[in-house]
């Protein structure tokens, strides 16, 4: 019996950002619909329905409209500051090489596995939570960026292995 492959399994594994980037004569255009379609298939994002809110009384036809709300695409980061912490983390898709799209792209590209998370932890201006860093420690996917972000406001109470880190961190800095 032959396994069933998933689109994923078409993407080529090489891609860069200069694959989603082309210079025009006067501008450099960025192609967000196969940058977003690219996350979609790796899931670096993922699709949440968020309702539409009204405060006056809706007509009939926009009763219709607000039973189906909208959808958006947002970075999942359950999990990635504090166990049971769920959250989704937004971003834009607006403009070119400057939109918070091309950088989470470009985290995923450098590190399919922790792109988003790393993604996620710059723009928070913080480090995971200590399992996770023990686990992008495990990875290899730990390094300068992450580290120099400041640690995590919750690990500071929760485990001594957390506090030997950022020693280790501070004498691998100053090596």
């Amino acid at each position: 019996m032959t396994q069933r492959r998933s689109l994923e399994d078409y993407l080529p594994g090489d891609l860069t950002i200069d694959d989603f980037v082309t210079q025009g004569a006067n501008r450099t255009y960025f192609d967000r619909r196969e940058a977003l379609a690219y996350l979609l298939l790796k899931r670096h994002v993922v699709p949440i329905s968020c309702p539409s809110q009204h405060n006056a009384q809706p007509d009939e036809e926009e009763e219709v409209r607000q039973a189906t709300g909208r959808t958006s695409l947002v970075v999942n980061t359950s999990d990635f500051f504090a166990w049971g912490y769920s959250d989704a983390e937004h971003f834009r898709s607006d403009g070119g090489t400057e939109s918070e799209l091309y950088e989470l792209l470009k985290f995923t590209l450098e590190n399919p596995k922790r792109g988003s998370t790393k993604w996620a932890c710059v723009r928070w201006q913080e480090q995971p939570q200590a399992p996770i860093v023990h686990e992008m420690i495990k990875e290899a996917a730990w390094d300068e960026t992450m580290r120099a972000l400041p640690p995590n406001s919750g690990d500071a109470d929760c485990c001594e292995w957390h506090r030997e880190l950022q020693v280790s961190n501070v004498e691998m800095d100053t090596t």
